[in-house]
């Protein structure tokens, strides 16, 4: 059986899997999906495993979602990073202590 953790990235990490594989994201990126793997596979290996135990759920829009709300909220980090921004709209999950930016707003961020 799965602990809590080990579900958890297998499920972050299989739905940016999935994200990768799609057509539309590898000609954005003009890479394969070999390479788009071997990226994930490395970002995996830099990633430090967070255990996230929430009785309270946020419940999105899209309940596939709720899952980061949680994560972010046990690493204490301070972006969740999407490009769904308005599905974590939601007035009762500003309070939390991190912020909801796109990608591109992220390079910004860096690049500051």
């Amino acid at each position: 059986m799965l602990s809590v953790r080990e579900h958890s990235l297998i499920n972050v990490f299989g739905r940016k899997q999935d994200l990768l594989n799609r057509e539309k994201i590898q000609s954005l990126c003009k890479k394969t999906t070999v390479s788009l793997m071997e990226f994930l596979d490395g970002f995996a290996s830099i990633c430090t495993p967070i255990d996230a135990r929430y009785l309270w759920r946020p419940n999105l829009k899209d309940e596939a979602d709720n899952h980061l709300v949680e994560l972010a909220i046990a690493a204490q980090a301070r972006y969740i990073i999407t490009n769904n921004v308005s599905d974590f709209a939601q007035a009762q999950l500003k309070q939390l202590g991190y912020e909801v930016i796109t990608p591109e707003q992220l390079l910004r961020v860096l690049r500051s």
